[in-house]
């Protein structure tokens, strides 16, 4: 989902064909790491397909030498003692066969056994990113890259039309993860970040997962904070408007707190109280220095103001924000 590869209708038509594919699990709302598929029973491994024996093989199948016997069922298998291609070839070699005939036979080993296909436990267990598995920093990461391409068709002027078709896939995609559920879907507490959730019990591995790390930068990015070149500035493009407060709502948090009034959405960046209010015109922003000073500007800093930021330095006291309506989404 590269934003230099995928142009907007891509996007929409990808994430419309996962939702559609083999990747998804409705039962999660959500995408596998891979598409899953049945292992065959251990009996059912290294069967020689008798339309693949080749004359090397035949001719040590014939001679009895044991790299190749056949079984009480008749079915033509390689000895169990080998662990690999290289110990194949050292027994070949004991064996005298020819250099033109043991290519032979090492292709017909790794057609059987496709070591080459090997992708580890994603292919060979039930857990930890393994078959049937959902892992939740992909999604976190499919997520991620949705959000940047509406960003993007933001940033760019595009169709609003176009710029809502691709605010409305980051949504669906986003009511897959865990907090956006209820502990019966989920399996455990939705709140907490998990590595994976397998397909016969609920999310696994909790704790500080990679899903974390994206969970931060989309929450930052869904409340349209934004740096670039060093500057700051304020623009969603997925912000909910049901996310504003309908009545006031004292604030507390570390250092102070502050009644939010109706229509307002309160966070702290670097530190500092940021409130967004919701308005019917322009954007703005102004900033409270700690000096009493008040700066204004649209929706983006200066350099110096947001070095100010950065710095952490106490120099900036409270940010304030217009947000034109026509910026939210509706939904959930």
């Amino acid at each position: 989902l590269s934003e230099a590869d995928v142009g907007t209708a891509e996007v929409v038509a990808l994430v419309d064909r996962m939702f559609a594919g083999g990747l998804y699990r409705p039962d999660q709302h959500t995408f596998l790491l891979y598409p899953d598929r049945s292992l065959p029973p251990f009996w059912e491994k290294n069967i020689v397909p008798e339309s693949a024996l080749g004359p090397a093989a035949t001719s040590l199948l014939e001679a009895g030498a044991g790299i190749l016997y056949r079984d009480v069922e008749g079915y033509v298998r390689f000895d169990g003692s080998f662990g690999s291609a290289r110990e194949l070839r050292r027994s070949l070699d004991e064996h005298g066969v020819e250099p033109g005939a043991q290519e032979e036979l090492l292709d017909l080993y790794e057609s059987v056994f496709r070591h080459a296909a090997f992708t580890g436990r994603s292919g060979t267990m039930y857990r930890y990113e393994g078959l049937g598995s959902v892992y939740w920093h992909m999604v976190s990461k499919l997520l991620f890259a949705i959000q940047e391409h509406v960003a993007r068709a933001t940033r760019n002027g595009e169709p609003a039309e176009d710029v809502a078709a691709l605010a409305d896939r980051y949504r669906r995609v986003r009511a897959g993860l865990g907090y956006m559920k209820d502990v019966a879907e989920q399996g455990t507490f939705p709140t907490d970040p998990h590595s994976h959730t397998p397909a016969h019990t609920g999310a696994q591995q909790p704790g500080m997962t990679g899903q974390v790390k994206e969970g931060v930068l989309l929450r930052w990015g869904e409340l349209g904070v934004r740096v670039e070149q060093g500057r700051v500035s304020f623009r969603p493009t997925v912000l909910l408007r049901k996310e504003f407060l309908t009545e006031p709502e004292q604030w507390v948090r570390d250092g102070g707190s502050e009644t939010l009034e109706a229509g307002t959405l309160g966070f702290t960046y670097c530190g500092v109280p940021v409130v967004y209010h919701l308005e019917g015109g322009d954007p703005w922003t102004r900033v409270t220095w700690a000096d009493g000073r008040e700066t204004s500007a649209s929706n983006s800093f200066d350099e110096e103001t947001s070095r100010a930021l950065f710095q952490r330095r106490g120099l900036i006291q409270h940010i304030d924000v217009g947000i034109p309506e026509a910026w939210l989404v509706d939904g959930d």
